[in-house]
This record gives C-alpha cells, sequence and structure tokens, in this order.
C-alpha cells in the first residue's frame, strides 16, 4: 500500500538504495522481514511461511540472515520458512490452507 509501516515500502526504498549491497543495508532488510514474520507469527502461530520475492530468492546471504534471527526467537523457531521465485507457489499454498480450514 506504500503507507507508513507497509513492509513493501520498506523493501522498496532497500531496493532503491544506490548501495543496496552493503552490510548495513542487508541488516535492514532483515529485520523489517523478520519483524514482519515475527508479528505473523504472534498473531496466527502458522507452522510454515512462504516468501515470494525475486531479491530474497536470488539474496542467499539475506536468506540465511533471516533463518538465523527466525532460529533465536522463541516465537518463530518452529516455523519453516520458504522462498519462491514462483507466484503460482503462493496462491496455491494459500488454497491448501483454506480448503484444510475449512473441510478437515
Amino acid at each position: 500500500c506504500g503507507r507508513r509501516g507497509c513492509l513493501e515500502a520498506y523493501l522498496a526504498a532497500c531496493e532503491n538504495d544506490a548501495d543496496n549491497d552493503s552490510y548495513a543495508d542487508l541488516e535492514r532488510e532483515t529485520d523489517y522481514i523478520f519483524t514482519a514474520i515475527r508479528n505473523v507469527a504472534l498473531l496466527f502461530d502458522p507452522e510454515m511461511i512462504i516468501l515470494q520475492n525475486e531479491r530474497i530468492s536470488l539474496h542467499t546471504e539475506l536468506y540465511e540472515k533471516l533463518k538465523e534471527k527466525l532460529g533465536e526467537d522463541g516465537y518463530t523457531s518452529n516455523i519453516t520458512l520458504h522462498i519462491s521465485s514462483d507466484k503460482k507457489i503462493i496462491g496455491a499454498a494459500a488454497a491448501c490452507i483454506v480448503v484444510q480450514n475449512v473441510f478437515c
């Protein structure tokens, strides 16, 4: 949405930084994504989170740092994290969740 607090807006700002491969930018991106995942974990207690973002799927260091932070946190250590560059998998995963919750 681009409003204050919007994760997409924060990540877009990181993408547009002139020096977006610096260690400080990597830490900032990791913190933003981790905070979002932690908030989802506190609200919904998911078993799995699938992120769809080309930057994350192409930037293995960001993915590894994110997994490390999730593993250290008491609320997120049990969440399986998947990264996908395929938007179709997100829709399929959402459909599976709806079917499981409605029909099982």
